[in-house]
């Protein structure tokens, strides 16, 4: 009894079982997989725009992207849309006006585009309806500007800041059931070209121009129409872009005075505290940026010149290794016929053989020592497949003829020595 307790005591002190074990007795496998491996988010290369565009706009609607707007040698009117799932864009209806310097928001799947630069300050508010690929007049801005921030809250657009000539601190509401704008609070700090992004209905805006590139973040609460400050970003910037994933924003890219910028920051509303991501691949400022699931998606921008570029960013890539590009600790990788034992090496189930599996030998019967190798739960000691007569393929840490050996690492292989018990 009481080397059970001093078992279960050092059990608890000690976290439980060595990594990639688990169960009272540590003999059970976490997962097929292998060790886990923990992966950092990266950004990779899309499927260039047909349209090269700067200082425009993008918004996701149903896991597609939308892009509109900007400047090319000319202002531009072009829709390009996105789809991450096809990994191809498309032409949608061209937006009434072209202009450059937009701003955009989407509420009840249909996009909001305002504001914007013609060769003067534009008032317009456009609308497009995916369903029917049409655009629609809203109700004018109060107030003709560009480069606004722009945030849908509860069926509304917000609209906040810009450049009328000099910078604004103004808010603007528009309501799309009643056509309508009203103002809210002023934001404590006149700016245009920040970015605004929407966490748990309240309205961020942070960096942007106003004589100087600036740091400050400020947070409109429509609820109590007030603003607090935020923790500042680190670098001051201005013409960059922002997209929203859960409760974290994340900013990248623009210029700060003369100098162009790559750098994603990541701001965590639940601690008010900014971290660093990897940065893009390329500095460009006047870009735009659409979040679909998990990934950013940034597209276009100006270094020199204006880009077709698309960069994506998973901020949750899978957390072991694939087979296959299927996380390997699915059911249906290796064509549900085998294991996935690491990076794109798959352990075929008997009779099935082929990369990924994926082929069936009807022609040989198979057993492991004297069990057919049909019977999944007990061939192999249940812990690996039979793959020709006698021969079985082990699963990870598993070996011996009949697969009946549990490969400990040097911390269990002591426990179970100081408590056999424990591992039998």
């Amino acid at each position: 009894m009481i080397i059970l307790l001093i078992s279960l005591a050092f059990k608890f002190i000690s976290g439980a079982c060595p990594t990639g074990y688990m169960g009272f007795n540590c003999t059970e496998l976490r997962d097929s997989c292998g060790p886990f491996v923990q992966q950092i988010p990266t950004w990779t290369f899309g499927e260039l725009n047909p349209v090269a565009m700067m200082h425009h706009t993008a918004a996701a609607i149903n896991n597609l992207l939308y892009v509109t707007g900007g400047l090319n040698g000319v202002y531009l009117n072009n829709l390009q849309i996105y789809n991450p799932l096809t990994t191809t864009w498309s032409a949608g209806a061209s937006m009434p006006t072209a202009r450059q310097f937009v701003s955009s928001g989407v509420i009840n799947g249909l996009l909001y585009v305002v504001g914007g630069w013609t060769g003067s300050y534009s008032n317009k508010l456009e609308i497009y309806n995916p369903l029917y690929n049409n655009w629609t007049t809203g109700a004018n801005l109060p107030v003709a500007l560009y480069a606004p921030g722009v945030g849908a809250i509860n069926g509304l657009l917000y609209v906040v800041g810009g450049w009328t000539g000099s910078t604004i601190d103004t808010l603007m509401i528009y309501d799309p059931v009643h056509n309508n704008w009203t103002t809210g609070e002023s934001m404590p700090t006149a700016r245009m070209h920040a970015v605004s992004g929407v966490i748990n209905d309240k309205l961020y805006v942070a960096g942007g121009y106003n004589g100087s590139d600036l740091v400050t973040m400020e947070i409109y609460d429509p609820l109590h129409n007030s603003w607090t400050t935020g923790e500042s970003i680190s670098t001051a910037r201005r013409q960059f872009a922002s997209g929203v994933i859960g409760n974290k924003w994340y900013v990248v890219g623009g210029k700060a005075g003369s100098t162009l910028q790559n750098k994603l920051e990541i701001y965590d509303s639940a601690t008010n505290t900014w971290t660093i991501g990897q940065s893009l691949p390329t500095v460009r400022y006047g870009l735009a940026l659409g979040a679909i699931n998990d990934s950013l998606y940034v597209v276009g921008g100006e270094d020199s010149q204006a880009r077709k570029t698309l960069n994506i960013y998973n901020t949750n890539p899978p957390s072991n290794v694939t087979c296959y590009d299927l996380p390997c600790h699915e059911d249906y990788v290796c064509s549900y016929n085998g294991n996935c034992i690491a990076t794109d090496t798959c352990i075929c189930a008997d009779r099935y053989f082929g990369d990924d599996c994926q082929f069936y030998n009807y022609t040989v019967p198979v057993k492991c020592y004297g069990i057919s190798a049909d019977d999944y739960d007990n061939v192999c000691g249940g812990m690996g497949n039979c793959v020709a007569i006698n021969n079985c393929a082990c699963h990870s840490r598993h070996n011996g003829n009949e697969c009946t050996n549990l490969i400990r690492p040097p911390l269990a292989k002591l426990l179970c020595a100081i408590f056999p018990f424990w591992c039998t």
